[in-house]
């Protein structure tokens, strides 16, 4: 490959494993395997010390030996404050541990194709709200990329599935189980090859690894059940570590084997532990159990918005659906979705199939189950990148662009040159008067409130976005009118929350009881002499990213304030420490 050449990239960053891939020069969707010949890479960091960082398979070998310098299934601590781990004494944040995994696979990918690895498309699960969506950026920014967007990983399972898409009319339901992440997705393709996100559900504390430790809680119970006298001190954290490692080899196996053989040698102490399917099977079953129940609310929700007019759906039409999904979940499932779409590695566990056919009754179709979500994410790329390129070009066309500004200057000329390949090379895009932009419609999957006081009385949550509306043109915009609580108000406070409520209004204790978190909080100052029920107007604008920006704006007098949101409840870095985290990685070795 010609240096010349422009490529972006797509990254599925996922919780176990990573996998990055680009539009070839044929228009191919096409993953880059890394320096050890894997199309995709484990997403376990060692850390050796302040300047050395090893990310993959010798990664995960390493963590039997020093488990304690060692992390796994960082995606989970993303935007949250949960995070404690300090290998050689200095705190490190969640984004910084992912973005060594954004430098290895990437610069893995520079390597095997001689080309510069710079402008990217990272991937997240559909349930990530802002603080998480916003710490994946930043590890991004801090591994050195220009993050051209975040999009949703159902999003890019749907473009993915378009470029195989035979133009016909139908409405699937994506089964997408990764490694510690569970999303299930209804969406209906159009015979334009549109695909529209009709709603989402899942469970973001469900994924392969927690089947692996359902067969490592096993496989424990078991040799000690063959040694009585083991002490639960016994177990060292290497122990433990490498018991991991054989629960997962031996799942995989179960896949394709009715029975497997696992050795273990702990403290002088020796087994072999026969693990069949059936066993496998029965010690999973309740968190299979768990990704039907999703679905089966995906599909009455599905329903649901059939039945109803708006965007909004009231909860009693919401209960009645599901209650006719758990009546008769094949007649339900078989009135609304054609067939299933089984994404993720871990939908390769033959229960996966076997459970959905006997529940829902219906075809189901494998879509690259590590692959699907990185090339979708390599289809958006390409297309936000093309995008870039005519706009900056325009710009500088019409004469409209300061060159003298510093910011403005650095900006454009991260868009001179055009990619290698168009968006129109893609199959299931060529001849398409669709632009890749327009063809997945997204859904909100968070619903977005503001603390109201209704009728001058009782202080409530007010969704302004709810949670499975449509976003069109990639964004929802919501501007709604309220008034001064009392006489004479000096200001009014802006208080804005995330949730999964999909009711108009929510009260307060949800806050209380950690079912919704604070995005931010800001203040319209006001005249101070305005009579109560004066208008105020709030603008809600959800981007495709996942960032709320909020404005809103006296109508009396004119006075404005716009504020992007960003969540409190979880830990956020500022643009700062980005900056210099950055700066830090420049000074650190990955391989």
């Amino acid at each position: 490959m010609s240096a010349d050449n422009k490529f972006v990239f797509g990254i599925d960053l996922g919780t176990t494993y990573s996998c990055i891939a680009y539009v070839d020069e044929n228009g191919m969707p096409t993953v880059v395997k890394n320096m050890e010949g894997d199309n995709t890479t484990p997403s376990v960091v060692f850390f050796e010390d302040e300047n050395n960082v090893t990310v993959g398979n010798v990664a995960k070998e390493t963590a039997v030996i020093e488990p304690q310098k060692t992390v796994s299934f960082v995606k989970e601590h993303m935007g949250k404050d949960d995070f404690d781990f300090a290998p050689y004494g200095q705190k490190i944040s969640p984004e910084e541990v992912s973005s060594h995994i954004l430098k290895k696979i990437t610069k893995d990918a520079s390597e095997q194709l001689g080309t510069e690895v710079r402008d990217v498309v990272i991937t997240c699960p559909a349930y990530f709200g802002t603080a998480e969506c916003l710490a994946t950026k930043h590890a991004g920014e801090i591994a050195g990329l220009n993050v051209l967007a975040i999009i949703r990983e159902p999003a890019a399972a749907a473009l993915s599935y378009l470029t195989r898409h035979q133009g016909s009319e139908k409405t699937v339901m994506v089964y997408d189980l990764g490694g510690g992440t569970f999303d299930v997705t209804v969406m209906k393709i159009g015979s334009d090859g549109a695909a529209e996100i009709v709603c989402y559900d899942g469970d973001q504390a469900l994924g392969g690894q927690h089947w692996d430790t359902a067969v490592v809680d096993y496989l424990k119970d078991t040799f000690q059940e063959q040694h009585s006298d083991m002490q639960e001190d016994d177990w060292m954290p290497e122990d433990l570590q490498d018991l991991r490692i054989k629960a997962e080899k031996a799942k995989i196996e179960l896949s394709n084997r009715m029975q497997t053989k696992v050795t273990l040698n702990v403290a002088g102490r020796r087994a072999q532990i026969e693990l069949t399917r059936e066993i496998f099977d029965s010690l999973t079953q309740s968190l299979l159990s768990r990704s039907l129940d999703c679905t089966d609310r995906a599909l009455a929700m599905a329903i649901a918005k059939q039945k109803s007019a708006g965007e909004s759906v009231e909860d009693a039409v919401f209960n009645q659906a599901l209650e006719q999904v758990q009546n008769d979940s094949q007649a339900a499932a078989k009135g609304i979705v054609d067939e299933i779409l089984l994404v993720g590695g871990s939908t390769r566990m033959p229960q996966v199939a076997a459970a959905l056919t006997e529940r829902y009754g219906l075809e189901q179709q494998i879509l690259d189950p590590d692959e699907a979500v990185a090339k979708g994410a390599a289809i958006s790329a390409l297309a936000e990148y093309e995008g870039r390129v005519e706009h900056w070009q325009e710009q500088q066309k019409n004469g409209s662009l300061d060159m003298q500004d510093e910011e403005t200057k650095e900006e454009a000329a991260k868009y001179q040159t055009a990619a290698a390949v168009k968006t129109t090379s893609i199959p299931g895009f060529r001849n398409n008067k669709l632009s890749i932009r327009q063809a997945v419609t997204m859904a909100a999957t968070k619903s977005y409130a503001l603390q109201v006081v209704v009728n001058h009385e009782e202080v409530k949550c007010q969704n302004l976005i709810i949670k499975n509306a449509k976003m069109k043109n990639g964004e929802i915009v919501v501007t709604q009118r309220f008034g001064t609580d009392e006489a004479d108000q000096v200001n009014a406070q802006i208080l804005v929350y995330e949730s999964d409520l999909a009711s108009e209004y929510f009260e307060v204790s949800e806050i209380d009881n950690g079912n919704a978190d604070e995005l931010g909080t800001a203040t319209l100052e006001l005249p101070g002499n305005l009579p109560a029920d004066s208008p105020l107007d709030v603008t809600f604008k959800l981007t495709q990213e996942g960032i709320l920006e909020v404005s809103a704006k006296d109508v009396t007098n004119g006075g404005e304030i716009s504020v992007t949101m960003q969540a409190t409840a979880g830990s956020m870095l500022s643009a700062a420490e980005v900056k210099a985290l950055k700066e830090k990685s420049k000074r650190i070795a990955v391989v």
